[in-house]
């Protein structure tokens, strides 16, 4: 798994198509469809177009291919449990209180019960993010490249 991903999910502020396909693409749910690993892509209208790192086209693929796991909650959860059965999902919300200067920010955690796998000391995968398909997404890359250290999916 790029190790690059889980950090620009942690560092954005909203999702996007763009992160919606590098998640899909790192998953091996696009190897049907894309052949070669782009440098980068572009959102479009209704597609995102893959480029080389010469900035030679490789074509697009529209939105319908990839579920926008960074925008919404369902389908981040759907991600989560499909990629990581039988694990448990809490996710919780920060709301500043009135006298507070804080930013409201969402935390999710990922975890096996009675599990022989140990993250973070206590067999949990914790990541805070701006939203909570953002967070949750990246806890879920989090525990599978702990899981898969030599990558899934898609090549890295």
């Amino acid at each position: 798994m790029s190790t690059g991903l889980v950090e620009r999910l942690e560092a954005a502020e909203v999702g996007s198509r763009e992160l919606d396909f590098w998640i899909a693409y790192e998953l091996g749910q696009l190897s049907d469809v894309v052949t070669k690993r782009p440098a980068y892509v572009r959102e479009g209208d209704g597609e995102v177009a893959l480029f080389d790192s010469a900035g030679r086209g490789l074509g697009w693929v529209g939105y319908h291919v990839s579920r926008p796991v960074t925008a919404s909650v369902d389908a981040a959860l759907a991600l989560a449990s499909k990629s990581l059965p039988g694990w448990e999902v809490s996710l919780a919300q920060r709301v500043p209180r009135y006298d507070e200067t804080c930013a409201e920010w969402w935390h999710a955690s990922l975890f096996r019960m009675r599990s022989g796998v140990s993250f973070g000391g206590d067999g949990t995968v914790s990541v805070k993010g701006p939203t909570a398909p953002l967070a949750l997404c990246a806890a879920t890359l989090r525990a599978l490249r702990a899981l898969h250290p030599d990558g899934i999916g898609a090549e890295t």
